[in-house]
């Protein structure tokens, strides 16, 4: 049957429309609780979820984002990040999803791809609804640790809010089963680690909202949040020949987090001149790390390493834009964004005395985006950037200043052939922001080795060209999405010998990334299962650099040739049952620095299966299992004495990871 009656496009006027609405009446016919549900429904809603995480890893905002927007405007947070907010929208306060497959003018965003707006409903004044979770979480090693989260969304007058209070726990246990080789491969030690990793988050976020009496509208939000996370890693040495027991390595890693974030947004009509948006964003990470390594062996202890570090990050942003309609048919955006980072740390390795590095970056950008329908399916947005930023670090005394300025164009030409067909093509230079943490050393714990800051690095120059062909099947019954990639890299930044010979991160010079992305998303009812959903991902990755090491050509530290994700989601209305898994799988993955080559091979592994019981319209169980099978993968790892330049072997150690499977139970009410 078609579902037709449950979804309406925008009506076609002068171009082809390929916007689609997604009504509450679609949503009627699955168990949906919050948000996420929701968007999890939609024909590749499950991809954009995944990527929510990549906007968080750099500092600023800039135009690519995320790809779901909440009535037409973007999230003013980074701590306080979108897939948190999404978690705190109930599905009864949505009025429609739209899905905007085109170029979103006027909206301050340039995606490859979809974006998601979320229409919510107005909020009928006094009113009041909470959604609250409750959760056991267990392993077969730690204790269960409950977890709560409690949220209040209501409107008084012209006011609205929505507040959360959270407790969540992430509990791991991991064992590896090592063995440890001469330079021959011949068997010396089998070890045998355990590590035991317990994060606990506290957390306080408000989304406030006023709508003015004009129709303007001022948002801000708040985040205060405390991270404790231990770490334990027990190593147990045995001779192969008497199976006796050597020695023992005790690792401790100790890291306290606090966060304090504010962020908000405000929109106004400027009549002829058309409309102005600003976002601003304040937050702080106050971080305090101590790393304690130790040997015992004949019953007497050792202390092999010592690290401490009391830091602070500070991140500060403005960005505002102008957007106004220009002879008719086409959109300009003219705009600028101003970030101020600083990072002020203390460390101490081995006991020593704090020595203190601060690391400023001041980074300003003018912007100027062009949206111009050719015809009535040909479109084409341009945009340019002119990025100016100064990087300033002072190391006990020693200071360090340098200026950067690069110009950023972008070119997205989309040809829709009918409502079903679309090609995109994309030429994109980029520049990467630099990680403020590469300016100073830190503690690799996995090599037992220290990698040392680099004042020296410049950020990563990148032409990026795609050409991507996407298929909405009939009937909204789902879609197929194909992507090729190169991008061609300058000044590309790993791990490398630097100046003084030790090792550490910095530019090697080019790089080159060749890609295929596919994505295939719909329902099954093709195959007699009524109400279930796929989502298929596959990537191919050809790359290339020459080894600062070797002076080889090779492939990227740690990027897969071959990766897939499924994820299958069934709903069972007549039972009030839902349940799903998704697996992934990544082929071998190698790396290498100075002392250390590396490979890992991953074995396909099922990261959560869940299934849900609908008590009643407001209430749910929820049972989960995260790593079912474990989530094996090996590790083979070759260690050299001094420099791998020399070629000459120290040790082979082969490892065998298992994760030990954990169990959640959740009761979610609305109420």
């Amino acid at each position: 049957m078609k579902n037709s009656h449950l979804f309406a496009q925008i009506e076609e006027e002068q171009k082809l429309d390929t916007t689609v609405t997604y009504s509450e009446e679609y949503f009627a016919q699955y168990q949906v609780v919050t948000l996420i549900d929701m968007i999890s429904l939609i024909p590749g809603g499950i991809s954009i979820l995944n990527s929510l995480d990549d906007n968080q890893q750099s500092r600023g905002l800039g135009a690519t984002g995320a790809q779901i927007l909440i009535d037409g405007k973007r999230m003013s947070g980074k701590a306080n990040d979108m897939e948190t907010r999404l978690a705190r929208i109930q599905a009864n306060q949505v009025l429609r999803i739209d899905l905007i497959r085109g170029n979103a003018e006027g909206l301050d965003i340039r995606s490859q791809g979809v974006l998601i707006n979320v229409i919510l409903k107005p909020s009928v004044n006094d009113s009041v609804s909470y959604l609250s979770e409750i959760r056991l979480t267990h392993n077969n090693q730690q204790n269960t640790s409950p977890e709560f989260l409690i949220t209040a969304s209501g409107q008084y007058g012209r006011f609205e809010y929505n507040i959360s209070l959270n407790h969540d726990v992430f509990p791991r246990v991991t064992d590896f089963v090592e063995d440890r080789m001469d330079a021959n491969r011949l068997l010396e030690e089998t070890r045998l680690i355990n590590t035991e990793l317990l994060r606990k988050n506290n957390s306080i976020t408000t989304n406030l909202q006023y709508n003015l009496e004009n129709g303007d509208v001022f948002r801000i939000n708040g985040l205060y949040s405390e991270v404790r996370s231990d770490e334990e890693n027990l190593e147990d040495q045995f001779d192969v020949d008497t199976n006796n027991l050597l020695a023992q390595e005790l690792l401790n890693v100790n890291r306290n987090d606090d966060t304090w974030e504010i962020g908000g947004d405000y929109e106004t009509t400027l009549g002829d001149f058309g409309k102005f948006k600003t976002i601003f964003v304040v937050n702080k990470l106050s971080n305090n790390d101590i790393i304690i390594q130790d040997e015992i062996r004949n019953d007497e202890g050792r202390r092999l390493f010592t690290f401490a570090e009391n830091s602070d990050e500070i991140e500060k942003i403005i960005r505002s834009n102008l957007s106004f309609d220009i002879f008719g048919e086409q959109n300009v955006e003219l705009g600028f964004e101003a970030a101020f980072n600083q990072l002020d740390a203390l460390q101490s390795f081995n006991n020593s005395s704090f020595e203190s590095s601060d690391v400023q970056e001041d980074r300003y950008e003018i912007f100027a985006t062009h949206s111009f329908d050719l015809n009535k399916s040909l479109h084409l947005q341009s945009a340019i950037i002119r990025e100016a930023s100064t990087v300033k670090q002072n190391f006990d005394g020693e200071q360090n200043e340098r200026s950067f300025n690069f110009w950023k164009p972008r070119f997205e030409l989309r040809y829709d052939m009918d409502q079903s067909n679309q090609f995109r093509f994309v030429a994109d230079r980029s520049v990467s922001q630099l990680n403020l943490r590469n300016f100073i050393a830190s503690r690799n714990t996995n090599d037992d080795t220290i990698d040392f800051g680099n004042p020296d690095i410049e950020p990563e120059k990148v032409w990026q060209y795609l050409i991507a062909y996407e298929h909405r099947l009939p009937d909204d019954a789902g879609t197929i999405e194909i992507e090729l990639f190169k991008d061609k890299i300058n000044d590309f930044i790993t791990n490398t010998r630097l100046a003084d010979g030790s090792s550490g991160i910095g530019n090697i010079g080019d790089a080159s990334r060749l890609g295929l992305n596919f994505e295939a998303s719909g329902k099954l009812s093709f195959i007699g299962l009524d109400n279930a959903q796929v989502t298929f991902t596959y990537q191919v990755r050809d790359t290339e650099m020459i080894d600062p090491f070797l002076n080889t050509q090779r492939s990227l530290n740690g990027i897969p040739k071959e990766a897939f994700l499924l994820d299958f989601r069934h709903d069972l209305p007549k039972w009030g049952i839902v349940y799903g898994f998704d697996v992934n799988k990544r082929t071998y993955r190698f790396s290498q620095n100075r002392t250390v080559t590396e490979v890992r091979t991953n074995i396909i592994d099922i990261d959560e299966a869940y299934i849900e019981y609908t008590l009643n319209p407001n209430t749910r169980l929820r049972f989960e299992i995260w790593r079912p099978f474990k989530d094996r993968e090996n590790y083979d790892r070759t260690f050299y004495d001094g420099d791998i330049a020399n070629d000459i072997v120290d040790r082979v150690e082969y490892r065998e990871r298992k994760i030990r499977p954990t169990y959640s139970l959740m009761i979610q009410s609305t109420f």
